[in-house]
């Protein structure tokens, strides 16, 4: 049974219809691909933040946008992602460098999951920063969120120096943040 399979699978390759089979399947899973990365969409990157306000678990309101007086960094995650997981050691060097930097704020902003989980995966990684529960979706939708992590770096003047997708490393994070600090002198 096993070599009648493979023949018809081979002839099947080698025909025209075959071939267009392949061609067309090949063709749903690119756009698959594109329209999850939210390319489809009509998403785009953020060159200035959205105006919002953070009401941070720390008791903290911090304003984005046109309002803000400091950096602000800004990471979507979730405890149920794994490349959330693969990129909490990169932030936790992050936080550990800026935590006392008066001119930067640092958040997590919780995505699609509970702030009892999101605080469990908070502790067990030693991130101390303060988070946000996106309620609603509303912060989602304000920054064009389509998947986790996302981590945003706004400059003083509202602009988005870094705008990054996946895992991030903490090079990259510290660099987006002198960058931004460049920017406002």
């Amino acid at each position: 049974m096993p070599s009648r399979l493979g023949a018809f699978a081979r002839r099947f390759a080698r025909s025209p219809s075959g071939t267009a089979f392949f061609v067309v399947a090949g063709g749903v899973g690119l756009l698959a691909i594109l329209g999850v990365t939210g390319l489809l969409q009509g998403r785009t990157e953020l060159r200035i933040a959205p105006e919002v306000v953070l009401n941070l678990s720390s008791g903290s309101v911090v304003p984005i946008g046109t309002d803000q007086r400091q950096i602000v960094v800004v990471n979507f995650f979730a405890s149920w992602c794994p490349p959330c997981r693969d990129e909490a050691p990169a932030l936790r060097t992050t936080w550990a460098r800026l935590e006392d930097d008066p001119d930067v704020v640092m958040a997590g902003i919780i995505f699609k999951d509970s702030p009892s989980a999101a605080a469990g995966y908070m502790r067990d990684f030693g991130l101390g920063y303060p988070t946000v529960a996106d309620d609603g979706g509303t912060l989602s939708r304000a920054f064009r969120i389509s998947g986790i992590p996302k981590t945003f770096v706004i400059a003083p003047d509202g602009t988005v120096v870094l705008s990054h997708f996946g895992a991030i490393r903490a090079e990259q994070l510290l660099a987006a943040v002198e960058e931004a600090r460049a920017r406002s002198r």
